[in-house]
């Protein structure tokens, strides 16, 4: 194997654990923003909603 091919796959390696890590922040980061979401409507929004009702 020549150290150009070598080079390539390290890289492509590379590339592929990237690619899984930014999937992963991004499933952390919609977990949290969904959690978020769901806190907000039950501390804020029903309250407010029922007291309106």
């Amino acid at each position: 194997m020549r150290l150009g091919a070598a080079a390539g796959n390290a890289w492509q390696q590379v590339a592929d654990q990237v690619g899984w890590a930014t999937d992963m922040a991004k499933l952390v980061l919609f977990g949290v923003l969904a959690v978020a979401a769901v806190w907000w409507i039950v501390r804020r929004a029903l309250p407010v909603w029922r007291e309106h009702a």
